[in-house]
């Protein structure tokens, strides 16, 4: 287990590499774009981020020929999948639980029936 410690962590890198090159793209393009001020922190947070998701999707991924450039696109995209991913989560989730309460408390009463 722990000999594939290092192999493990250099594959976190390099996808990771991967994604944060399409971040730091992205913040480049969106910065001049809106002609708006470079920011070091905000370059920060977008490359970080975009190294999350790179190797979120990395991760997920199968090994082909174009998995580099899928990562650099994860990258470029990264808040549009954190989007996806927070408002699909709120509603699997919202999902999850009324399920659960149903079988633990009852069906809930409809806001909109005569009864409620």
């Amino acid at each position: 287990m722990i000999d594939k410690v290092p192999d493990r962590l250099i594959e976190l890198i390099q996808l990771g590499l991967l994604g944060a090159f399409g971040g730091l793209a992205n913040y480049v393009y969106v910065t001049m774009q809106n002609e708006s001020k470079f920011s070091w922190i905000r370059l920060f947070v977008n490359v970080f981020l975009a190294f999350f998701v790179g190797n979120m999707i990395g991760s997920l991924l199968p090994d082909s020929t174009y998995k580099d450039g899928v990562l650099m696109a994860a990258g470029f995209c990264t808040y549009p999948i954190l989007n996806i991913i927070e408002v699909q989560s709120r509603k699997r989730l919202g999902q999850l639980l009324d399920r659960w309460l149903s079988r633990q408390v009852g069906p809930a009463a409809d806001k909109d029936s005569p009864e409620a």
